[in-house]
């Protein structure tokens, strides 16, 4: 038996057992998913990742890489949901991490290393990552990638955080796992899986090392649509999982027009800490407001009626809508 034979029984055996699975839902913005699966595929220390690659047979031609050794396609169904695609590689996944990427989003260099690293020496049950703006300047994307990863953005802080990333974070399989039947509520409003982990006594940290380039929305009416489904789905299910009783499913609708203005005194506890974010997040005042405000008219019809058709439709919306593409470098 040759070297080479020998190299190849050793990469085959690493690959039965990787030590993190990322997980990746494609739907028809092909560009955008080819992009997340390259990065995915060009970190160092790949033998110890596999990738879960949900898409839909027959539909789409193949995504470039696909047949990567490292890479395992799953079939989508047609009316299956983002979550519910998410908690099949769950089961399926052979790592002790799970790794979650959007298809509009992709890691930059370093990012396994860092995940790696960072639960192999740390306590940690989940990682997040430094997030960066893909495409700054095109549109509102400046303002949306303020709304959403205020305190993740460059430079981010190390340490012990609450709140990890939405849909980009790692998590261990075994502590996702362990919420069974509560899971698909907490990963489709997953700031409940952060408060969930917490609360039972894990611990989650952000890793700056760990960076990932997030393609933001470029239009007020996209992010809006986008919020309003997403806050439906987390209006629900937060008075579900946490067994609200009536009388304060009532107050949190009837203070509902309030929401904008307590996120923005929320955030203002961030002054300290990240002026300079907190003085452009005010700037941004009319994109802050009318977001916030879908977002709330989302939790408050979520509390009142239940999800809907609001999962398949964020479905939709997380993998189809299109966004606008980085200005080409000159």
């Amino acid at each position: 038996m040759g070297a080479a034979d020998i190299g190849y029984m050793a990469s085959t055996f690493k690959q039965m057992h990787p030590y993190v699975s990322a997980i990746l839902v494609a739907g028809r913005q092909r560009q955008r998913a080819q992009r997340a699966l390259q990065g995915l595929l060009g970190q160092d220390g790949g033998e110890d990742l596999e990738i879960l690659l949900l898409d839909r047979e027959n539909t789409f031609s193949p995504l470039r890489g696909s047949t990567h050794p490292r890479v395992r396609t799953l079939p989508l169904l047609p009316d299956q949901s983002f979550i519910s695609a998410r908690i099949a590689a769950i089961r399926e996944a052979r790592g002790e991490v799970v790794a979650f990427v959007e298809e509009h989003a992709c890691t930059l260099p370093g990012w396994l290393l860092a995940i790696k690293q960072a639960f192999k020496t740390g306590g940690w049950s989940g990682v997040g990552c430094e997030m960066h703006n893909a495409n700054p300047g095109q549109g509102i994307s400046n303002a949306v990638a303020l709304l959403n990863y205020l305190i993740w953005t460059p430079p981010a802080v190390p340490g012990p955080s609450r709140m990890l990333p939405g849909h980009n974070s790692a998590y261990r399989r075994a502590a996702l796992l362990s919420f069974e039947e509560e899971l698909p509520m907490l990963l489709q409003s997953e700031v409940l899986l952060q408060w969930r982990l917490w609360e039972t006594g894990r611990q989650l940290a952000i890793i700056p090392e760990a960076r990932i380039a997030h393609l933001n929305e470029g239009r007020l009416t996209t992010i809006c649509r986008g919020y309003y489904l997403w806050n439906r789905c987390f209006g629900c299910y937060r008075a579900r999982v946490y067994r609200w009783p009536l009388v304060k499913k009532l107050a949190w609708v009837l203070g509902a027009p309030l929401i904008p203005f307590i996120r923005l005194g929320k955030s203002a506890g961030l002054l300290r800490k990240y002026p300079e974010r907190f003085l452009r997040l005010l700037l941004y005042w009319p994109v802050w407001l009318v977001a916030w405000s879908a977002a709330s008219l989302g939790q408050a019809t979520g509390i009142v009626l239940g999800p809907g058709n609001a999962e398949r439709l964020f479905t939709d919306y997380e993998l189809n809508t299109p966004r606008p593409e980085p200005c080409p470098h000159p």
